[in-house]
């Protein structure tokens, strides 16, 4: 998409092959509907309009199917949440974060209310980890509303900052993606490159991409 935006045909043509053949490997069914969904547009504008709704119609039913399981995964999640007792608190943290998660294509609004409960419950327990957890599930609940961008980098600027490298690595890794990816949708690219040197020195680290 970015190369059409460029007038490189070429070179648009290239990657949208090589994003068709990454599309065969194994992958979950949601990443490869958004994946579908985004070749079409490419596809679109390259004038292939066969292809672009062939792609289209296969995303729709990746995402059907992937909705299917997701509602099967909440059921078993409530099942879990309703047998936990209140006073386990951090247990019922991880479930709720889970069970946002899995919300996410099945009840947008059911997600937002328990990713919020989730927040509640992580600050009174006094746990960065299981609050920074909580709050990302916040994060994605609000990348339903595009309008959000600045809520959403307040909410990962401030989560970053709950967790130290030495405390949970991979976790503080995972929220600096989520920092980065606000920076762009802000357009703030100065803060960007500073956080992105930040984030490849954490990366080198732990040996991670």
């Amino acid at each position: 998409w970015c190369r059409l935006q460029m007038g490189e045909r070429k070179l648009a043509e290239a990657d949208a092959e090589a994003a068709e053949l990454s599309l065969r490997q194994p992958c979950d069914l949601d990443d490869r509907a958004l994946a579908q969904a985004r070749l079409a547009q490419v596809k679109e504008r390259l004038g292939e309009a066969r292809e672009a709704a062939l792609l289209r119609e296969r995303a729709r039913s990746d995402l059907q199917a992937h909705q299917v399981e997701q509602q099967r995964l909440v059921a078993l999640l409530d099942e879990a949440l309703n047998a936990l007792d209140a006073r386990n608190v951090r247990e019922r943290v991880e479930v709720m974060n889970s069970l946002a998660t899995a919300l996410y294509f099945v009840d947008p609004e059911r997600e937002a209310r328990v990713a919020t409960e989730a927040e509640e419950l992580a600050e009174e327990l006094g746990d960065p980890r299981a609050l920074a957890q909580a709050r990302l599930a916040v994060h994605r609940s609000l990348t339903h509303c595009p309008e959000a961008r600045r809520e959403r980098l307040d909410i990962s600027r401030s989560t970053y900052a709950l967790i130290d490298a030495d405390v949970d690595p991979l976790l503080r890794l995972r929220i600096g993606r989520a920092v980065l990816t606000d920076l762009l949708e802000n357009t703030d690219v100065d803060e960007f490159e500073r956080r992105l040197d930040c984030y490849e020195r954490d990366a080198s680290t732990v040996k991670s991409p």
